[in-house]
C-alpha cells in the first residue's frame, strides 16, 4: 500500500469521525443534562466520552478537541460541566467546518 492510499484511507476515516460528531454531541449533552439534574454517575460518562474524544481528536488532527477533552477528563463538578460546554461548542464548530471532507 502506497502513501497515497494511506492518505486516502486516513481522509476517509477523518470524514467518518466528523460525520459522527452529531452523535457524540448528543451523548455529551444528554450526560451533561443528567449531571445538571443531580445524577452523580453521569460525571463518569462525561469522563468516558471525553477520554474517547481525546484519543480520536489526536488521531485525526483536531488539536483543539484533544486539548478540550483532556481538560474535561481532569475536571470535576461545576468545572467539568463548564468544560463540557466548551468541548461541545468545539465539536459543533468542527462538524460545521469539516463536514464536506475538507480540512
Amino acid at each position: 500500500m502506497g502513501m497515497a492510499e494511506i492518505e486516502l484511507i486516513r481522509a476517509q476515516m477523518r470524514a467518518e469521525f466528523v460525520a459522527g460528531l452529531p452523535t457524540r454531541i448528543a451523548k455529551l449533552r444528554a450526560a451533561k443534562a443528567r449531571t445538571d439534574a443531580g445524577d452523580s454517575e453521569a460525571d463518569a460518562e462525561l469522563h468516558t466520552l471525553a477520554h474517547q474524544l481525546h484519543g480520536t481528536g489526536t488521531t485525526f488532527g483536531f488539536a483543539e478537541i484533544t486539548a478540550a477533552a483532556a481538560a474535561c477528563r481532569s475536571s470535576e463538578g461545576a468545572q467539568l460541566r463548564t468544560r463540557v460546554d466548551a468541548l461541545i461548542e468545539l465539536l459543533v464548530t468542527a462538524h460545521r467546518d469539516h463536514r464536506g471532507g475538507g480540512a
